[in-house]
């Protein structure tokens, strides 16, 4: 495998990290990941994701966050969800690519995938940014709550 594919997301456990049954917040240290369409290998005809390796790499690294921090994979059922992304890219100009449409669906399928809510249409509010960063790898952190309902008395 390309390093260029080759993508492994690190977390330490000095990173602000908060996992409960109302919200998950967390930081995954490695360049931020686009979401690239299912594509089929030259060599044998079968479709792949080349976000596969990537994504076990981030849900590894979700699974170890909880367990140093000793909580479990939360699950927001069919709840209203409202997400917060930031993507540092390294020494990037931030308007360049990858697009952020897509930083951002390769977050939420890999959050929908590690359990953490059925469906990605549950997001109902995202507020996504990425930036540039000078940092030895880049970096995402993630918040994702359930949506508060204000009630007009």
């Amino acid at each position: 495998m390309s390093k260029k594919n080759s993508q492994t997301f690190t977390v330490s456990e000095d990173d602000y990290f908060k996992a409960d049954r109302n919200c998950l917040e967390f930081t995954l240290h490695g360049r931020p990941v686009p979401y690239k369409r299912v594509a089929i290998c030259p060599r044998t005809n079968r479709r792949y994701s080349p976000n596969g390796p990537a994504r076990a790499s981030a849900i590894a690294c979700l699974k170890e966050l909880l367990q140093l921090h000793s909580k479990e994979m939360p699950n927001f059922k069919e709840n209203e969800l409202e997400l917060e992304a930031v993507f540092f890219l390294r020494g990037k100009n931030p308007t360049s690519a990858p697009d952020l449409d897509n930083l951002a669906k390769f977050l939420m399928d890999t959050l929908q995938i590690a359990g953490v809510y059925q469906n990605d249409s549950q997001i109902t509010r995202a507020t996504i940014e990425k930036r540039a960063n000078n940092s030895v790898q880049g970096c995402t952190i993630v918040k994702l709550r359930k949506k508060i309902v204000e009630i007009d008395v």
